[in-house]
């Protein structure tokens, strides 16, 4: 009996939010690869924002092999193929794929990607290798046209090049063409997941909604990445040796063998981080924040608005950013997690552990809805979910599709914006960070959900699903 051909993929990623949709493709794309054997080529429009999440990234390079797939970068013209590869009749009678309208427009746009967490992802939970080196292929004069794979996922309808649509449209078979869309907990999610949409010249789009039911595309979750995380969990050793790798100094490490809180911050600036450190700072124990360089610019001067008795109950450590699988270790050992976006959320989810979730503000006060809709499916307790309300203000709206950024100085960052409208949160509102009994039921209920929805099937499987209809 023959093989089975491996499915080939494209992914389409532009980032548009520092690098939270590179962060999610990069480990959509590695998934694909390591888990399923896909042969992934992900095409992204800037490498230099990519390279902060992959090191070995070539930023310079056309095409290159990184983890076993194969980056493209997509602003070079060079790439297309030659317009003798395609039907001129098709070429002509081919509006700009930015022009098409589809299903997409009929669906409200959820919360944006996150600002990715870290550099590098490994597909193998307790791999300790570092990033497999970029390796730089030919030029693209010299390599053959890149024409469409079995499978087209453009993230967050980015849109492919109109030159590539057209030669889906030429080809014999063209290929499923998936619209990975926002995660969103709202129910309406669950109607327009798997929905198909054939535009005016045939093709055909599917719509895939990440989420938190059995009736979604699921979550990205790499396969015995739980079991994993109780192994890490229990083994203060590799806590430790994680921590020495990340750059956490000596000091800090030692509180925390002594017993010391661990917060990892990944927010937005406008978090209310005064608050939230004046309820920490009323624990019977000290806490170790650790926090990105870059990340929540106004940590410092929020501890400094403290009293010296509560500013005595911290250390701050400022690391680099670390590989995906480090990133994910350092929410595993903490005991409170502030992330911001999707792709931090659902990594935070994964550690089991008490989170604050800073969501990306939309018009309207539309994140107001979102962050409900999650809390609601949670099971927290009522004073977690009144903390996480209060961490993203009450009745607060947005004045700008982008995300703040996070230092003037990023070249990464978008423009600076104005910061969602808040209710200032008081450190009452996170008075269950020093009620050790509702903590330990916050603590309870964040594994018990983690458990609960890692039942459902995970992204990359759901995708991986479409990819045998394309190879049958």
């Amino acid at each position: 009996m023959l093989a089975t051909p491996a499915t080939t993929a494209d992914i389409f990623c532009r980032v548009v939010d520092n690098f939270g949709d590179i962060g999610v493709c990069w480990r959509l794309a590695r998934g694909l690869s390591a888990e399923h054997g896909w042969h992934v080529r992900l095409w992204v429009d800037d490498l230099g924002s990519f390279a902060r999440l992959a090191p070995t990234l070539d930023i310079h390079a056309h095409r290159q092999m990184l983890d076993a797939v194969e980056v493209i970068a997509w602003r070079d013209a060079a790439l297309a193929p030659p317009s003798d590869a395609l039907d001129a009749s098709e070429a002509s009678d081919m509006p700009d794929a930015t022009d098409m309208s589809d299903a997409s427009d009929a669906f409200v746009k959820s919360d944006a990607s996150d600002i990715s967490d870290a550099s590098d992802m490994s597909h193998d939970p307790d791999a300790s290798r570092p990033p497999e080196r970029s390796r730089t292929t030919d030029s693209p004069a010299s390599a053959e046209p890149l024409m469409p794979r079995d499978v087209v996922i453009e993230a967050f309808a980015c849109d492919p090049p109109a030159w590539f649509v057209t030669a889906m449209h030429g080809m014999a078979t063209p290929p499923v063409w998936i619209n990975l869309e926002y995660l969103s907990a709202e129910d309406w999610i669950e109607g327009c997941h798997g929905l198909h949409s054939r535009r005016s010249d045939g093709l055909e789009k599917i719509f895939c909604f990440p989420g938190f039911t059995a009736n979604t595309g699921g979550l990205l979750r790499e396969r015995d990445l739980l079991r994993t995380r109780d192994r890490f969990q229990a083994d203060a050793n590799a806590q430790d040796a994680l921590l020495t790798t990340c750059g956490v100094p000596e000091a800090a490490r030692a509180r925390i063998a002594g017993g010391a809180a661990v917060v990892t911050l990944f927010c937005y600036p406008d978090a209310p981080l005064q608050a939230l450190f004046g309820a920490l700072a009323q624990r019977d124990r000290p806490t170790v924040l650790i926090a990105p360089h870059g990340v929540a610019p106004h940590t410092e001067s929020a501890l400094d608005a403290l009293s010296a008795v509560e500013r005595a109950q911290f250390v701050l450590c400022r690391i680099p950013f670390v590989p995906h699988e480090h990133f994910d270790r350092l929410l595993w050992l903490a005991d409170l997690n502030v992330v911001r976006g999707e792709d931090s959320l659902v990594r935070a989810l994964w550690a089991g552990r008490p989170l604050l979730w800073h969501i990306y503000p939309q018009d309207d006060a539309a994140h107001d809805v979102k962050l409900d809709a999650f809390l609601a499916r949670t099971g927290w307790p009522d004073a977690a979910q009144v903390a996480n309300r209060a961490f993203n203000g009450a009745a607060s709206v947005a004045h700008a599709s982008k995300a703040p950024a996070d230092t003037p100085e990023d070249p990464a960052a978008p423009a600076a914006r104005d910061t969602r409208d808040t209710r200032a949160a008081d450190r009452a509102d996170f008075a269950l960070l020093h009620d050790e009994a509702t903590f330990r039921e916050w603590q309870t209920a964040a594994k018990r959900y983690a458990d609960t929805v890692a039942a459902h099937r995970d992204l990359a499987a759901t995708i991986a699903d479409y990819g045998v209809r394309a190879t049958d």
